[in-house]
């Protein structure tokens, strides 16, 4: 079996967009069924509130079901003024010809979203994006949220490195999150 989380361990997260928010969220609720204190960490050097591509990486922001359905399962609801649309269909393009298929199922939401806060040169206010909102939802469960600069991958004695603004952080720092790290 593999190592055990234990009351006061720290993890750390490399990335705060969907999927590190969604990893500590869940770590989060998970620990705290457990009555399991964890120091959760997540490093991010985006800031989803900057206009321009320093707010997200571009990436297109369409919600399945599983992951709106994911959002409910933790309590949480999204505010709508991050979400663009709600999709009902779907145009394939395939060999110069196109295709519309309705959704099957209307009570399965489909949403797009902002990822981040709008393009740069973007007139008005900025836009609420969903990675900014999710990470404040995991800020909120208790995480602590780190803007670093870079993050390599496993060095030295097979630890990873990292280095922030200000510090450059032992490499035993963080419990190492793997897939044989267990909460019990």
């Amino acid at each position: 079996m593999g190592d055990r989380l234990q009351d006061g361990s720290r993890v750390c997260i490399i990335g705060g967009g969907p999927a590190g928010s969604f990893a500590a969220l869940h770590l989060l609720r998970l620990a705290r069924e457990r009555s399991l204190h964890l120091e959760v960490e997540i490093f991010e050097p985006r800031d989803g509130r900057t206009q321009g591509p320093r707010s997200c990486k571009g990436c297109a922001g369409i919600l399945s079901h599983g992951a709106v359905h994911n959002l409910a399962s933790l309590g949480l609801q999204m505010p709508p003024e991050v979400v663009q649309s709600e999709l009902r269909s779907y145009v394939v393009h395939v060999q110069n010809q196109a295709a519309t298929v309705d959704q099957p199922h209307r009570e399965r939401r489909i949403l797009s979203v902002y990822r981040g806060a709008g393009p740069r040169l973007r007139q008005g206010p900025s836009l609420a994006g969903f990675d900014a909102w999710l990470l404040d939802q995991a800020r909120a469960a208790g995480a602590r949220v780190i803007r670093h600069t870079s993050a390599g991958s496993p060095g030295m004695a097979g630890r990873s490195s990292m280095a922030t603004p200000r510090r450059s952080p032992p490499t035993s720092w963080c419990w190492p999150l793997a897939s044989t790290t267990a909460i019990r």
